[in-house]
């Protein structure tokens, strides 16, 4: 076989050589690339994992449930307890000017204090008529939970429980309101385990207010115990207390 001196061919063979090198320089790279990436990102999630269990942990006496992973059915919950909180926010302050507003978290969606003469009629246990249409609209409103989930209404008035003939009127009429309240909202389509009343403390010289406390937990889950921001407030749970008369309303 004859062999070829010719200069074009042996260009031609080099030019081909060096780009295979080339090309398979490029490879490489780009295969070095990709399995750091890989590694970086299994890496980052071991290391979330890492922070979140020890969240669970250093958390954990605040319930027995763990943190869990941030899913898609999360999200939807966290976007209609907004939804929800945004909407009884503008229910309060358009119904009640004078109402304080607090998001509070943690499954405890709002606390709102209300002057006690400002929902109710002046002297009476009757929820004004104007209030009415809120107490509908708050009904509307927590009939439609996140799935697996359900609102609970918690409301307070407040007395001193002073002695005398005076004050022994005025814890007649906290407790007379904060049934009242609680009837109202059962007999315009409230559930009544979604409901709360009670009594609790307060300093004689303060304000006479009243609290709402909503929240929201799993349909399953038992019933909030009560820490309500009234000075003097204890916990309630539905039985009668010295300081603290808390119970749900009965079906009409």
């Amino acid at each position: 076989m004859e062999h070829s001196d010719d200069p074009t061919l042996h260009g031609w063979a080099g030019t081909r050589h060096a780009s295979l090198s080339l090309f398979l320089a490029l490879y490489l790279m780009l295969l070095a690339f990709f399995i750091a990436l890989i590694a970086h990102s299994t890496f980052e999630e071991q290391r979330s994992t890492r922070a979140m269990d020890s969240l669970n942990a250093t958390f954990q006496r605040f319930g027995s449930t763990a943190l869990g992973r941030f899913t898609g059915d999360a999200g939807t919950v966290v976007a209609e307890a907004r939804a929800f909180k945004t909407a009884a926010r503008g229910l309060f302050e358009g119904a009640i000017p004078a109402a304080k507003v607090e998001d509070i978290g943690r499954g405890r969606l709002l606390d709102v204090t209300v002057p006690a003469e400002s929902l109710f009629e002046p002297g009476l246990a009757a929820v004004r008529r104007p209030h009415l249409r809120m107490l509908d609209r708050l009904v509307a409103a927590m009939a439609s939970p996140p799935e697996g989930y359900r609102y609970i209404m918690e409301f307070l008035t407040a007395s001193d429980y002073s002695t005398g003939e005076t004050s022994g009127a005025r814890e007649t009429l906290a407790l007379d309101r904060a049934g009242s309240l609680a009837r109202t909202m059962v007999a315009r389509g409230a559930p009544p385990d979604m409901i709360v009343a009670g009594v609790t403390t307060r300093d004689a010289a303060g304000p006479d207010e009243a609290v709402f406390r909503f929240s929201l937990v799993e349909a399953a889950a038992a019933d909030l115990d009560w820490q309500g921001p009234i000075a003097g407030a204890t916990t309630g749970g539905g039985t009668e207390r010295e300081n603290d008369r808390t119970a749900r309303p009965a079906a009409e």
